[in-house]
Parts: C-alpha cells; structure tokens; sequence
C-alpha cells in the first residue's frame, strides 16, 4: 500500500504568462491529470462553435473540486486568483501535498502583448483592462500562496524560457536563483 501524498499541482499566472510553455518544458510527475482551460476550451469550440471560455473554465473548477474530493493527485493550469487558495485549504485537508508553479512577466505591457499575439494565433481573448487587473491580482495571491502550499516556485518567464528566481518550502525562502528579475 503506497503512503504517498495526493499531488495539487498549479502552474500559474495571468494571461499570457506562458503557463502552458512550462508545462511542456517542466518535468512533473507522470500520469497525473492535466487540467487546461485552453485545450478544454478548443474542445468545446469544435462540438459547439458558440462554446464560451467560461464554460471551460467551470469545467477546470469541477474538476479541481472533483479531484480533492476523490483524493486524486492532479496539475491545473490556472489564472491565479483568491479561488486558488481556497483549493489549496481543501487540498491540505485531505492530506495532498500542495505545490505552485508561478509565472511571471516583468510588466502587465508585456501579458497584454503575449495576449495578443496568441489572438492573432487564432487563440481566446482576454479584455485588455482584465488582462492588467489580473497581473496585479496574482502576484498577491502568489504572496499568501508561499505562505499556505508546501511549496511554491517562482519563475520570470519575460525572455520567453521559464527560469526559475526564488523556491520557497513551507513559506521560507529555499532557493534563490542567479537572476532575479528587478
């Protein structure tokens, strides 16, 4: 019988951070479910053109929710917001093991161009002005994150590769990387 801890896993930031970059270059555990409100999203679109964004993004909330309940180790790409944490609580109370991945931009000018860039890609949208709020808004939840998961790495993804700046265990700073973005 294995006395491993379930994995909550969240690769996170705002829009067009590079969220899913990460997870194609990082090494995470295999086997665990991947939650992707882009790949979702795309899916929706194909059965039903008139799909919104929204639709997928509760789907990626059941499922968070589905997953703690059942105690099954998962990886979620999310936007990070105040929900997050309240995911994290319940996680850590049925015993998961909690980590961030936590991507960073250098400016709120920077998400909005990548934004657009993927548009022009042919991707979803994201309001300029929810594009900003949401920059801001992470970088203070990423804060009370380090603070409540197990563990949590920061990483600057502004040349375009996620490197990783500071690592924290248990809300102490563990690691620091060679450059830390100003």
């Amino acid at each position: 019988m294995s006395t491993a801890k379930p994995q909550l896993i969240f690769i996170a930031k705002s829009n067009g951070s590079g969220k899913s970059t990460l997870w194609k270059v990082a090494e995470f555990p295999v086997g665990l479910s991947f939650l992707n409100v882009d790949d979702k999203f795309k899916e929706l679109q194909n059965t039903n053109p008139s799909a919104s964004f929204k639709e997928a993004s509760d789907w990626r909330n059941a499922e968070i929710a589905r997953l703690i309940r059942e105690g099954r180790s998962f990886v979620a790409e999310t936007v990070f917001d105040e929900g997050k944490l309240g995911y994290i609580k319940s996680a850590k109370k049925k015993g998961f093991e909690a980590t961030v991945h936590f991507i960073g931009l250098e400016s709120s000018d920077l998400a909005v161009e990548r934004v657009s860039e993927r548009v022009r890609k042919g991707g979803h949208d994201v309001p300029e002005g929810a594009v900003r709020r949401k920059w801001h808004e992470s970088l203070n939840v990423a804060n009370r994150a380090a603070e409540r998961a197990d563990s949590i790495m920061f990483y600057d993804n502004t040349g375009g590769f996620p490197e990783i700046v500071a690592k924290f265990q248990s809300g102490i700073v563990f690691e620091l990387g060679e450059r830390l973005p100003d």
